[in-house]
């Protein structure tokens, strides 16, 4: 699309600039405000999020003696993987992540763009590094899959009000 000209003033598509410089947008209906690029304040990503390894359990939200009050914590038993999607509906910047990896180190884990297959993030995560936190570009991504290998014996912990969108 072109830009154009009214009284004036010069007018640019707005989505077209954002797709350009692979910035986040979002319209606030209530102040008619379009925003472009990272957000000042982070969205948990509690806020919608659905999976059976979820929990608020007061025994097993705790990491390092913070209690975290809500959480995805896998600790099934077995060698497994180990994942969940978010929606950020690619209205956000950067994704803010906080992963720990309880008893056994985690040797694969990654943060994948669930429409492309492109791997934003893979690294491990060992259990002496504590609670690791990831800042992953995710401008103009829909849907996220967050991926991990387990083994016998460890666990996954992400803290879901301290892990972000923004």
């Amino acid at each position: 699309m072109a830009p154009i000209s009214y009284n004036g003033s010069t007018y640019l598509p707005v989505r077209a600039i954002s797709k350009a410089l692979g910035v986040a947008i979002e319209y606030d209906n209530k102040t008619n405000t379009i925003f472009l690029g990272e957000k000042g304040v982070g969205v948990s990503i509690a806020d919608g999020f659905d999976n059976s390894f979820r929990t608020k359990d007061p025994e097993l939200t705790s990491y390092n003696g913070k209690d975290y009050k809500d959480v995805f914590f896998n600790n099934a038993d077995g060698n497994r993987s180990s994942g969940f999607i978010l929606y950020p509906k690619g209205k956000y910047q950067k994704l803010y992540l906080q992963v720990a990896a309880v008893g056994k180190d985690i040797e694969e884990f990654f943060v994948q763009d669930n429409e492309t297959d492109a791997k934003l993030e893979i690294d491990t995560i060992d259990v002496a590094e504590g609670l690791k936190t990831f800042e992953i570009d995710i401008s103009g991504v829909e849907t996220l899959f967050i991926h991990s290998e387990l083994k016998e014996g460890g666990s996954i912990f992400i803290p879901l009000t301290t892990s972000y969108y923004k």
